[in-house]
């Protein structure tokens, strides 16, 4: 992990999202909290970990500091600027280099009539960087691309490989952050630790930190520093990775806690 320092570059403060759902003749219009008052910092140079089942508002809070939602009230921000959604073409590529995402499946996000090295260096060519080629194989060798795959198209690829090329996409912006959402879940294990010793890897060239969206504690306790836990769109529970999974203070923890396969045995 890395080395924490100044100010923390991410602040999120009372964030709340709601959704309005029905109005129709026949369903009175109501609102649905998604997220509801969440504050949290992360930490200069500390990977930070959200933890939560299907509707605990993790995903929300994700699309929010991609700036895909708008937050209905609550401030973000980025290296002490507020950070607002737009749609001007010129912001979203500059919020683009602050964050970047990886997502479970990344089959949809790849061009299956495009190949590999050619969305890369497309993507490159978006960041205005110099030297695409050269730029473009060194990604692929960062996270363990072969030359001949590079000319392949997605379909040639298996889960592991796409998610390695998923996150050279990422990289290919120079992000301060790579936001992961459950980004190994649908990997075996063998291959999540491959995908997981890699992101290690890579932060140690680099200042690139990671947010992981997980509900697997084994991995959030691998790749994060701190964390909080979310339940019903609110944290209920914060801290330091290890201290919040080793000791859970509030009882949802515990119960996701106590959800793992032989709870007797040490994450690994």
């Amino acid at each position: 992990m890395l080395d924490s320092s100044s100010a923390a570059p991410l602040v999120v403060a009372g964030l709340r999202k709601t959704f309005a759902i029905g109005g129709g003749l026949l369903q009175p219009r109501r609102e649905i909290v998604a997220v509801n008052g969440v504050s949290f910092e992360v930490a200069a140079g500390r990977n930070f970990g959200i933890i939560g089942e299907s509707g605990s508002g993790k995903t929300t809070i994700a699309r929010i500091l991609l700036g895909l939602e708008s937050a209905t009230s609550g401030d973000v921000m980025f290296f002490g600027e507020r950070f607002a959604r737009s749609r001007r073409a010129t912001e979203r590529l500059a919020h683009a280099r602050r964050i970047q995402m990886v997502f479970q499946d990344p089959y949809s996000s790849l061009d299956p009539r495009q190949t590999i090295g050619d969305g890369l260096r497309e993507l490159l060519r978006l960041y205005d960087t110099e030297h695409v080629d050269h730029e473009c194989q060194q990604l692929l060798d960062k996270v363990g691309i072969s030359r001949a795959l590079a000319a392949a198209l997605p379909r040639r690829l298996s889960g592991g490989q796409r998610q390695r090329v998923a996150i050279a996409r990422a990289l290919a912006a120079k992000p301060r952050f790579i936001l992961l959402d459950e980004a190994v879940a649908s990997l075996d294990v063998s291959i999540q630790a491959q995908i997981l010793n890699m992101l290690a890897d890579i932060q140690k060239d680099s200042s690139v930190q990671y947010i992981l969206i997980s509900h697997n504690l084994a991995v959030v306790r691998q790749l994060t520093d701190d964390c909080i836990v979310m339940h019903r769109g609110a944290i209920v529970e914060r801290g330091a990775t290890e201290d919040v999974l080793a000791n859970p203070q509030h009882e949802y923890t515990a119960q996701l806690r106590n959800s793992i396969p032989n709870p007797e045995k040490p994450l690994q």
